[in-house]
C-alpha cells in the first residue's frame, strides 16, 4: 500500500478520538512535579525498516507524518543537580526516537520553565516522535505520553550536572538546547488511537557532552517487538521535564490604549 494511501487511512476515527481529548491549556504550577523523570538519550544501531505513517496532534495542530529510522533511545536517570536529586520515579518507562517528516512548526517561540529557569527557545520544525518503550521486558509498552519533538534554539547553559541510569553514571556538562517535545495523540496505521495521558509534561532537550560508552538493550515499542539494539551509545542529549508558556497574545484594546499615547 502506497504512503497516500496509508495516510488517507489515518483519518477514520481520529476527530472523534480528538475531541476527547483536551488540547487547550490549563493554569500551570510554577513548580515541576516530582513525578516526571529524566530522560538520557543515546545513539542506537541497527535500525528496524521504517514502519508505517502515523498522524500526531499536538497543542500545535495536527499532521500526518511518515516515520523513518530509530535513530536515539533513552532511559529514565536520575539527575544530582545544585544539591538537589531528582529520583527515577517510573523505571518502566524508556523511550524511542523515530524520524519523522520535517513540517514547520506554526509557532516561532514559546517560553519554557524547568530546573534551569525559564527561558525563550525559538522552535523550527518537527523532528522526532517519542514512543513509550519497554527495555529487557516482555510486554506492552507502558501506558504514557507520546512527544512530538521540534528542532529548537536557545540560550546555552554549560551546567554540570550527575546523572544515574541503568547502564552507567557520570558527570556531563548541560549545554544548548537542541528539542522541544509537546505531548501528542498518535493514530496509528491500524486506525487505533493513543491519547495524551498528561497534556502540562513537556521535555526540552539539551545537548551534552558525548560519552565513550557501548551498551545494548532488546526494546519493545508500538511499531517493534523485543527489538535488539547494539550498540546503543554514545550518549548524546539529556531530556529535561518541563512546563510550557504560550505568549500571551495582545488584547485589542491593551493595543489601542498603547497606540494613543504616540498620537
Amino acid at each position: 500500500m502506497s504512503t497516500v494511501s496509508s495516510l488517507k487511512r489515518l483519518s477514520a476515527g481520529f476527530l472523534f478520538a480528538l475531541a476527547l481529548v483536551c488540547f487547550a491549556p490549563t493554569a500551570l504550577a510554577q513548580t515541576i512535579p516530582p513525578t516526571w523523570d529524566h530522560y538520557w538519550a543515546y545513539h542506537v544501531l541497527p535500525s528496524p525498516p521504517p514502519p508505517p505513517p502515523v498522524i500526531l496532534h499536538d497543542q500545535f495542530g495536527m499532521w500526518p507524518h511518515t516515520v523513518g529510522q530509530l535513530l536515539l533511545f533513552q532511559n529514565p536517570v536520575r539527575k544530582e543537580h545544585a544539591g538537589g536529586i531528582f529520583p527515577i520515579t517510573r523505571p518502566d518507562l524508556h523511550y524511542t526516537w523515530w524520524q519523522i517528516d520535517p513540517i514547520p512548526s506554526p509557532r516561532p517561540f514559546v517560553e519554557v520553565e524547568n530546573q534551569f529557569g525559564r527561558m525563550r527557545l525559538d522552535v523550527f520544525e518537527s523532528a522526532f516522535l517519542w514512543n513509550p518503550a519497554l527495555k529487557n521486558e516482555h510486554g506492552s509498552p507502558p501506558v504514557a505520553n507520546h512527544y512530538k519533538c521540534y528542532t529548537c534554539a536557545g540560550p546555552p547553559l554549560q551546567v554540570p550536572v550527575h546523572l544515574w541510569d541503568q547502564f552507567q553514571q557520570r558527570t556531563v556538562q548541560v549545554l544548548t538546547p537542541r528539542f522541544l517535545c509537546n505531548p501528542a495523540a498518535k493514530q496509528a496505521a491500524s486506525g487505533l488511537v493513543y491519547p495524551i495521558v498528561d497534556a502540562e509534561q513537556h521535555y526540552v532537550v539539551y545537548e551534552i557532552d558525548q560519552g565513550t560508552g557501548i551498551f545494548t538493550a532488546v526494546v519493545t515499542d508500538q511499531f517493534v517487538s523485543d527489538w535488539q539494539l547494539a550498540p546503543i551509545g554514545p550518549d548524546r542529549y539529556l531530556a529535561v521535564p518541563s512546563l510550557k508558556h504560550d505568549p500571551t497574545p495582545a488584547h485589542r484594546n491593551s493595543w489601542g490604549r498603547l497606540k494613543s499615547l504616540y498620537r
